[in-house]
């Protein structure tokens, strides 16, 4: 009996090295996300109401961009916070700030734009700038200024994103990045 027992280890094992001389190798990518948000923040675009989309900033032309400080049109994007479903604001809590940070560092003056993600032939010599509802430029990781928020109902927070140069020669390429945000209820 014992002999039989140390035969099929020794079997099995040599049947799969046996297998191995056949077999093909590969990657797999997974992806996703764990987030412990206990209040959903829905991304919208406020001219055509969609959610949580990319936020297309838009093409510009290099020849926009002759000096340091020079930046393209933009587009304005909003924050949306909805009381309930797992979103409580706090009895009292009148305010919220946002902070922005870039997946890929920063960039310009002081690292305030975001940085562009390392994509091949990348755009060279600007970065994404936010700006609150009035105009004035959210450095990077740093808090917005206060906006005005409800506990019973929904409340929109609106932002402009552009493409700032901090270099005075910028060059073409695709200009993407990844930006973080987080909404604190004060």
């Amino acid at each position: 009996m014992k002999k039989s027992l140390l035969t099929l280890p020794l079997g099995l094992t040599l049947t799969l090295a046996g297998q191995a001389a056949f077999a093909f190798t590969g990657t797999i990518n997974f992806q996703g996300r764990i987030d412990s948000a206990t209040c959903p923040i829905e991304v919208i675009d406020p001219v055509s109401g969609s959610v949580n989309g990319p936020v297309l900033i838009g093409f510009a032309n290099t020849k926009q961009f002759t000096s340091i400080g020079d930046e393209s049109a933009g587009k304005t994007f909003a924050l949306k916070l909805t009381p309930g479903g797992g979103c409580v604001v706090p009895p009292g809590s009148t305010a919220a700030t946002v902070t922005f940070s870039s997946v890929y560092g920063g960039v310009g003056p002081s690292d305030a734009y975001h940085g562009l993600k390392p994509l091949a032939g990348v755009a060279q010599g600007l970065g994404v700038a936010i700006k609150d509802s009035r105009g004035a430029l959210i450095p990077n990781g740093d808090a917005s200024r206060s906006y005005p928020i409800s506990i019973t109902d929904p409340s929109t927070l609106t932002f402009h994103a552009v493409y700032k140069s901090y270099l005075t020669a910028v060059t073409a390429g695709p200009a993407e990045s990844d930006v973080n945000f987080t909404v604190n209820i004060i």
